[in-house]
């Protein structure tokens, strides 16, 4: 029998004002990690994206000011088969959480270090 030590969850993400460059941003990294994942099936499932402000869904960054001015509840996830990076990010909680599923954990860590620098440049902004 083995015992190892779990790892930690990355800590929460700093309330922070994100404006749509910084979203796209944000999608641009998840694209990039969760396609250096390799398939392990036969077939090349195709990446989603998708963006979510309150109970209104989109596939794409650019249709978010069309469904909302202001993300008060913002998700956004970026998925390729059984791969998945998530971003939660709610006005009334004062922190936003990255999760990743199915990514090596330095993978993930990459993932939360290069999202947690867009955070750190738009919390003297305010609350996204």
């Amino acid at each position: 029998m083995s015992i190892s030590i779990k790892q930690a969850d990355p800590p929460a993400l700093p309330p922070a004002r994100l404006y749509l460059e910084d979203i796209e941003e944000i999608v641009s990294i998840f694209r990039t990690l969760v396609d250096r994942v390799p398939n392990s099936g036969g077939e090349d499932p195709a990446m989603q994206v998708t963006c979510s402000i309150g109970d209104h869904i989109c596939d794409s960054v650019s249709d978010l000011p069309k469904i909302a001015r202001l993300a008060q509840d913002l998700e956004i996830e970026v998925r390729k088969g059984s791969t998945a990076i998530k971003l939660n990010s709610k006005a009334w909680c004062s922190d936003s959480y990255l999760h990743a599923f199915v990514l090596d954990e330095n993978v993930e860590r990459e993932a939360y270090d290069r999202v947690m620098s867009i955070f750190k440049k738009g919390a003297s902004s305010g609350v996204a």
